[in-house]
């Protein structure tokens, strides 16, 4: 098949994306391949991580990134490529922001609120660059701590909730917002250390991307 037919997926998030030091990446990659989907992986990173063969690793996964971060960023991937899909695990590092009370240098409060508004405006720029964009939107996996007291399970919940309301609001005919549940599932058997997926679970994740690209008839976009 000329490359040129190829649909363009970009993998878009932080370290969860990347791969600390699992990624669902490389399993995904298989898994379409597998089914015969013609597409390639496009991003400005190409990490590999620990896994075999000569895979097609190219993501935006950046770690430690919230959304302002990637949209402060966003404009300048999309000079080098234009995706037909794309697949949006971002919020993790917003709710640790915010708990922790991190310093971010894209914004001086963050918030829940203006975390979403970014996350919106990323999907208006992508829209922007391709209106017939197909985004996959995942509800973020578990962040689980030891203590009990911890405000992430609450922030989690408010932040899945949320995303729940953009797929469905902002999710158009032309450009539809597939909703992603990387939430239910996963415990922490899951991961590595409370918020990263082990082994375990970046194939589980893998699997849940695969489900939803290959059950939306994505090879019509070509």
């Amino acid at each position: 098949m000329d490359p040129a037919e190829k649909l363009n997926l970009l993998p878009l998030g932080d370290s969860i994306t990347g791969g600390t030091p699992y990624t669902y990446r490389y399993e995904l990659y298989k898994k379409l391949n597998e089914a015969e989907l013609p597409f390639r992986f496009v991003g400005s990173l190409s990490n590999q991580n620990h896994y075999p063969g000569n895979w097609d690793a190219h993501n935006e996964g950046h770690a430690g990134w919230t959304t302002h971060d990637i949209l402060e960023n966003l404009d300048r991937w999309l000079n080098i490529y234009t995706p037909d899909i794309v697949l949006i695990h971002l919020g993790t590092n917003d709710i640790a922001t915010i708990v922790y009370s991190t310093f971010n240098p894209f914004i001086d409060d963050l918030t829940i609120e203006s975390s979403l508004q970014a996350l919106k405006e990323i999907i208006l720029r992508l829209r922007e660059v391709n209106p017939n964009v197909e985004i996959y939107l995942a509800q973020i996996l578990p962040m689980i701590e030891a203590n009990r007291q911890s405000k992430f399970p609450a922030l989690v919940e408010s932040w899945n909730s949320e995303i729940r309301m953009i797929s469905s609001t902002l999710s158009t005919q032309t450009s539809p917002i597939h909703l992603v549940d990387m939430f239910s599932d996963f415990s922490d058997e899951d991961l590595y250390d409370g918020v990263h997926p082990n082994e375990t679970g970046a194939t589980r994740m893998a699997e849940k991307w695969e489900s939803a690209i290959l059950g939306n008839d994505v090879e019509d976009k070509l």
